[in-house]
C-alpha cells in the first residue's frame, strides 16, 4: 500500500522522502504517511502554513490513502477500513 503511494508521489512531486513511510514536502507544507510502530494503524501527519492548507493537504493525501486502503481491502477480502480525523 505505501509502496504504491511512494511510486505515485515520486512521479507527481519533486520532494518525496521514502524514509519511515512516505513524506511529501511542498512549499506550503508537508504530509507523512507511515505505519505505526506500536499499533496496527497507518498514520498520516500533515503540517501547513495555515489551517486552510492543512485541510487541503489532508483532503488531497487522505483521499489517496483511502483509495489505496479500499483497494487493499478488496484484494485481501476484508472490510474496507476508513480514515478517522
Amino acid at each position: 500500500m505505501l509502496d504504491n503511494l511512494r511510486d505515485k508521489y515520486s512521479k507527481e512531486y519533486d520532494r518525496v522522502n521514502p524514509m519511515d513511510g512516505v513524506r511529501v514536502d511542498l512549499p506550503e507544507g508537508w504530509t507523512l504517511i507511515r505505519c505505526s510502530n506500536t499499533e496496527p494503524k497507518i498514520r498520516m501527519t500533515v503540517e501547513g502554513n495555515d489551517k486552510e492548507t492543512v485541510e487541503m493537504l489532508a483532503e488531497r493525501f487522505g483521499g489517496d490513502l483511502e483509495g489505496e486502503m479500499c483497494g487493499w481491502g478488496t484484494e485481501h477480502g476484508v472490510e474496507t477500513p476508513h480514515l478517522s480525523h
